[in-house]
């Protein structure tokens, strides 16, 4: 899997609750941001599909 960059832009709020979950985790931001993002992906996986069925998860 080829790993490319993504800058985000994050209210204080949601930079906040990032750095504790991290931190409560013990996963650096970029683990624990990407640990929910797997995680939306893989419960949205099925919705995605039916919307672009183009559209592979193992991408």
């Amino acid at each position: 899997m080829s790993k490319q960059a993504l800058r985000l832009r994050l209210s204080k709020h949601l930079k906040e609750w990032v750095q504790k979950s991290a931190e409560q985790n013990k996963r650096s931001q970029n683990a624990e941001v990407l640990f929910w993002l797997e995680k939306a992906s893989n419960r949205d996986a099925g919705a995605v599909a039916k919307l672009i069925p183009s559209v592979s998860h193992s991408e």
